[in-house]
């Protein structure tokens, strides 16, 4: 009865559901979050990489063959679309470790496929990706490492994470903006160029002698580097763009660089490519690929037009530059146009001209086409002829005559007979040519005018002199036909005084050929010779090396390699084989010889033990 009393007592609950947790996924590399993400400072992918090896107790040579390469081969195919099977996104952290950082695709299979090691999804802010469309890749990114030291000091000191920030990538990026200092690229302790990744990086340290960066050896001053002024800018408006670029949400394509760089057209140069390539000193049919969209300008050629406009780059590439433009500032239309010098407006170029015939010294047709930004006067023949004729005829009323122009002093004859006598006694007379210009003289007619009969004695001794020459050449070549071995006509040429072949094969072609034929009979016999002994490599016993016979018989490994690569892999898997069975009797030796039998080892007071 007490148990049934105690039994009422207990209280009564609702019934309740247990449902198994979800549990989310697990990364297989650290979740590590990125410095600076979403801020002008953000760091570049190459320092994250570090960073996350270094987070593993690892380094890049432990983590990245291993865990990273194969998932680079399996993404690299779909980036591109084929069933590429090459390694080249996997060599690229080897080869081109800055290009990590770029806009490529290179970077975007490396980005996926630490995305989906990490689990994270912003990884590409980390790269140019963002903003690859809009800025050229050629040139955009340096191949080694620059840093600043007071950046890495101060990293330290803060108790933070020490990185490198995308900024320093940039190979137009010179300076630190933060500091006002010139970025170093040589590491102070062994005088070499850190890589951007290498087998031992860290952020911070020398990947070649791994000591730290975080301290400047010679403080370059402000006023000690040209445009510093200028470069000061130009590393703030990348770092405004990069921040910028990392909180876009949709990334600009190459359709609206082509509407901004058209409004920049439109604005500066009145709609005028043509102009507005030689306003940036850009050609003129890269000027209508930018506008296209077909091929991005690159970022130096960006920040000239950001200068022109008086924008910065953030708010130039994002459509803005043009929204307080106004006439009366620094950099305005009309002073562009000015510095541009192209009066494209026919009435103005008809002006120019008009005011040309006012002006002393007259000008010529040509120089008023260069002052009016043409490439020649015709334009301005056939847009205003009589103009033009008037001129020109002008500018020749102005020229001194001829005959006055010829005359020269008693001095000058009588340096010039020096000259030709000189020249005439030689045993190889110079050209007349030649002794003009010692003479301070453009061409040969004052000599002419003046001595003729000695201009032509030279002239005669020297196509004698030419021609014996030849005969002496052309016996020298039929002698070097009965030489063995032939030499190459490359070294017949350098006997005779020739830089190259050409001149020698214009003057004596059947030689020549001759020559070169036999020479190439001599070598092919030669190289079957040597192709018979590497062949008998084949049957010796024990069996040679590739590298021991091409060093025996005095040929380079690679050329052989490229031009017999079956027998080449057939000689060194002989010998792989022939080393496998060598070790093979060796390890089989030394097993019968620490073999001992059972009774013996009881002899030696060895008790073995006893199993089931």
């Amino acid at each position: 009865m007490q148990s049934l009393a105690t039994i009422n007592k207990l209280s009564t609950y609702k019934r309740v559901t247990f449902k198994p947790d979800v549990l989310l996924p697990h990364s297989r590399l650290y979740y590590l979050e990125p410095v600076g993400l979403g801020t002008p400072d953000v760091e570049c992918f190459t320092s994250y990489i570090s960073r996350l090896t270094a987070a593993h107790l690892l380094e890049p040579y432990q983590l990245l063959p291993k865990i990273v390469g194969p998932l680079v081969r399996k993404i690299q195919p779909e980036v591109l679309g084929t069933d590429a099977s090459s390694d080249t996104g996997w060599f690229t952290y080897r080869s081109f470790p800055h290009r990590l950082n770029g806009g490529t695709w290179r970077a975007e299979v490396w980005v996926r496929a630490l995305e989906e090691l990490t689990l994270r999804r912003d990884l590409q802010f980390l790269t140019a990706l963002p903003w690859g469309a809009v800025v050229t890749q050629h040139g955009l990114l340096r191949g080694s490492k620059a840093w600043c030291p007071e950046c890495y000091e101060q990293f330290r000191q803060s108790d933070g994470a020490v990185y490198e920030p995308l900024l320093w990538s940039l190979r137009v990026v010179t300076v630190c903006p933060s500091h006002r200092c010139v970025m170093e690229q040589f590491c102070p302790h062994c005088g070499r160029q850190p890589a951007m990744l290498a087998a031992h990086s860290h952020a911070g340290y020398c990947s070649r002698c791994q000591n730290w960066l975080g301290f400047r050896t010679k403080t370059v001053k402000a006023r000690e580097l040209k445009d510093f002024e200028h470069q000061l800018w130009v590393a703030e408006s990348m770092r405004q763009w990069i921040g910028v670029a990392s909180g876009m949400v949709s990334p600009l394509s190459g359709k609206d660089m082509g509407q901004i760089i058209r409004e920049c057209v439109d604005r500066l140069t009145e709609g005028n490519a043509a102009a507005f390539g030689r306003l940036f000193k850009v050609n003129q049919a890269t000027v209508r690929k930018w506008l296209a969209g077909r091929c991005p300008p690159p970022a130096t050629d960006l920040l000239r037009i950001c200068q022109a406009v008086g924008a910065p780059l953030a708010k130039f590439l994002t459509g803005r530059a043009f929204d307080d433009f106004t006439e009366n500032k620094l950099h305005s239309a009309e002073q562009v146009r000015e510095v541009l010098g192209g009066f494209r407006n026919i009435a103005k170029v008809k002006q120019a001209l008009e005011d040309s015939l006012n002006e002393e010294p007259p000008l010529s047709m040509r120089e008023l086409s260069v002052r009016l930004n043409y490439k020649d006067p015709n334009p301005l023949y056939s847009m205003f002829p009589e103009l033009c004729k008037k001129i020109s005829e002008r500018h020749q009323a102005c020229k001194q005559p001829r005959s006055q122009s010829t005359k020269v002093t008693e001095k000058q004859l009588s340096e010039m007979h020096s000259a030709l006598e000189a020249a005439l006694k030689q045993d190889s007379p110079p050209a007349l040519q030649q002794v003009a210009n010692t003479l301070g003289f453009e061409c040969v007619n004052r000599l002419y005018y003046n001595f003729p009969n000695l201009c032509r004695q030279i002239v005669t001794k020297r196509s004698e002199h030419k021609k014996k020459a030849i005969l002496d050449i052309k016996l020298q070549l039929e002698k070097v036909l009965q030489e063995d071995p032939p030499p190459p006509i490359k070294d017949v040429a350098a006997r005779f005084g020739y830089k190259c072949c050409t001149n020698l094969s214009i003057i004596f072609p059947e030689s020549c050929v001759a020559i070169r034929n036999r020479h190439n009979a001599w070598k092919t016999a030669c190289d079957n010779e040597v192709l018979k002994e590497f062949e008998e490599a084949l049957s010796e016993i024990p069996p040679p090396s590739f590298a021991e016979v091409a060093r025996r018989l005095h040929r380079d490994k690679q050329r052989w390699r490229k031009r017999h690569p079956e027998l080449c892999r057939a000689i060194s898997k002989r010998r792989r084989e022939f080393r496998r069975q060598s070790r093979l009797v060796t390890i089989r030796a030394h097993r019968e010889e620490v073999e001992v039998s059972p009774p013996t080892l009881s002899a030696w007071g060895v008790i073995l033990p006893l199993h089931g």
